[in-house]
C-alpha cells in the first residue's frame, strides 16, 4: 500500500506513450485522448504548469 508512483509533467506521459504506439484520436479543451491499436484508450490532462 505504501507504493508511490513517480511525480512526472504530462508531457512526460505523452512523450512515452507515444513512444509505445499510442495515437492521438481527440482533444476536448485541455484534455488528449489517445489510443493504442488495440482499443486501449488513455486521456491525459494538460492542466496548469
Amino acid at each position: 500500500m505504501g507504493e508511490k508512483f513517480p511525480v512526472c509533467t504530462a508531457s512526460d506521459v505523452v512523450r512515452v506513450i507515444r513512444r509505445h504506439g499510442f495515437v492521438l484520436t481527440g482533444q476536448k479543451e485541455s484534455h488528449q485522448k489517445w489510443r493504442y491499436p488495440d482499443g486501449r484508450m488513455v486521456i491525459v490532462a494538460q492542466h496548469g504548469s
